[in-house]
């Protein structure tokens, strides 16, 4: 006795209508991460600047407490060196900064800020100070050009 076979019915698929809607799909989410891309950009750009305002106004406070006794309360210096100059800002990068704030400087009169050396301030605390200084620089007008000598 022989089998017999039922021919199945042979319906051509197609996928055109798929490959369409993956395409759409695919460009859509292009579109919408490269609008993203830009507009995260720019809240990022206004955040940085947010956070630098408030990280100096931040330290303005600590720099009357801590530091302008010694430094001048705009940085031109006295017991201290000039901060406010702008031979020093220009040939001091802000990790030398943190770390002489922190660490403060062996046989001077800078004692070290930092909280792990024995210092009322925090590594937040000290980048702030970074910061405020570093803000002196953007001044126009602000510091003399002369090199005390002393830094």
């Amino acid at each position: 006795m022989a089998t017999r076979r039922i021919p199945l019915p042979t319906k051509k698929e197609d996928y055109s209508s798929l490959v369409t809607l993956v395409i759409i799909l695919t460009i859509a989410l292009m579109v919408i991460f490269g609008w993203y891309w830009v507009v995260e950009r720019a809240r990022l750009t206004a955040a940085a600047e947010l956070l630098q305002v408030e990280r100096i106004a931040h330290a303005e406070t600590i720099y009357a407490n801590q530091c302008a006794s010694c430094h001048g309360l705009a940085g031109e210096g006295g017991v201290g060196p000039a901060l406010n100059n702008r031979v020093v800002l220009k040939n001091t990068i802000d990790g030398v900064f943190y770390s002489v704030i922190r660490s403060g400087v062996p046989n001077t009169q800078m004692p070290a800020w930092g909280v792990e050396f024995g210092g009322p301030l925090t590594d937040e605390d000290i980048r702030s100070l970074v910061a405020y200084i570093r803000a002196w620089e953007n001044q126009t007008g602000a510091g003399s050009t002369s090199d005390s000598g002393r830094w």
